[in-house]
């Protein structure tokens, strides 16, 4: 009788030959904590059994003739073949069968929604593209016993692939390999797909970025309100921490272009606080009523500066020197700021390897 655990071959020493093809239908999700990619997959898989064959006159139906028949998987012979880096596989099938042909020709195509392990490279987040491989191979049988063939040398079937909102999906390339292990001189089949996805960016952009470059701009254009106006700016600049802290994602990778350019962004604000901190309590006028070093090394750096305006013998009151100094030292410390946030978070993201995906 028809045994379902032997191969379907007359002669033991010839190799089956199976071919697999796989219809990529979606991808559901993404994880990068887990480092798993979970998706919709068609699974074609073609061979031949030897013992599944029949002839015309035997099988003739009214006047008709039967070419092909539907069996049970239970009750014929399936290949091994596993997808080696699988973490979880569920059937989406509630009744799963093969077509068996009169020449035993047989094409089985179950559907299962598949959780793979995925390596996973956030450094350029979220300007990043992802490589996902599933290699799929038989779990007993070495080259000689089956001979697996790719259906498709260009990867996935992607005629029926549904849009995913949160990666674009670039390529799935196929490559069978041959491997020999040096415990065994049998060489070894499988076939690799690769994935390759890039995320799309356009929510990053509308969500974090522009608002953090904005809320920064504007941290940053704070000092051109007069330091001998104090409350304005230290409002705006908190005010402009709040925002950002509410701007910023959760579970942003630690090291990832994203944390390094809000990190800039922070860096950026915590200059101009202090910087305004110490510019207000500089051009105090308790504190510069009192006699100490500081007040003298000020009014030296006025004179210096202004000379070319003013007449150097003339003596400059306090209002003057609290003017003058805040405003020298705002100009200069806003050029400064200004700069290290075109060449700090800009050029950060400059070096982005794409900025827009759709």
């Amino acid at each position: 009788g028809y045994c379902v655990s032997g191969r379907p071959v007359l002669n033991d020493s010839t190799a089956v030959d199976v071919t697999l093809g796989v219809t990529l239908q979606s991808i559901e999700n993404f994880d990068m904590s887990a480092g798993s990619l979970t998706g919709y997959y068609w699974l074609n898989f073609e061979w031949t059994d030897e013992y599944l064959t029949w002839h015309y006159n035997k099988w003739d139906i009214l006047d008709g003739q039967t070419s092909d028949i539907r069996l049970k998987t239970e009750d014929i012979w399936l290949p091994d073949i596993e997808l080696y880096n699988m973490i979880y596989r569920e059937p989406l099938l509630t009744r799963d069968t093969v077509v068996v042909s009169k020449n035993g020709g047989i094409v089985w195509i179950p559907a299962y929604k598949i959780t793979s392990s995925c390596k996973v490279d956030m450094t350029w987040f979220p300007f990043d593209e992802q490589s996902c491989d599933l290699k799929f191979g038989s779990w007993v049988y070495n080259g000689l016993n089956l001979n697996l063939k790719m259906k498709d040398e260009y990867g996935m079937d992607m005629s029926s692939y549904v849009r995913n909102s949160k990666w674009d999906l670039m390529s799935t390339e196929g490559k069978l390999n041959t491997v020999l292990y040096e415990c065994c001189p049998e060489s070894y089949l499988d076939i690799t797909y690769t994935i390759r996805l890039r995320r799309r960016t356009l929510s990053y952009w509308r969500n974090v970025f522009i608002p953090s470059f904005f809320i920064t701009l504007v941290s940053i254009l704070s000092l051109l309100i007069p330091a001998t106006s104090p409350t304005p700016r230290i409002l705006v600049i908190i005010l402009a921490f709040i925002l950002l802290c509410f701007t910023i994602p959760k579970n942003i990778p630690e090291i990832s272009l994203m944390s390094t350019v809000l990190g800039w962004c922070y860096f950026i604000m915590f200059i101009v606080l202090i910087h305004s901190i110490m510019v207000i309590s500089i051009v105090n006028t308790l504190f510069l009523k009192s006699n100490s070093c500081i007040n003298g090394i000020i009014r030296t750096i006025v004179k210096c500066i202004c000379c070319k305006e003013r007449d150097t013998s003339k003596q400059f009151s306090e209002e003057q020197v609290r003017y003058e100094f805040s405003r020298i030292s705002d100009v200069f410390s806003f050029a400064c700021i200004l700069l290290v946030f075109f060449a700090g978070p800009l050029g950060s993201l400059c070096s982005a390897p794409h900025f827009f995906v759709r």
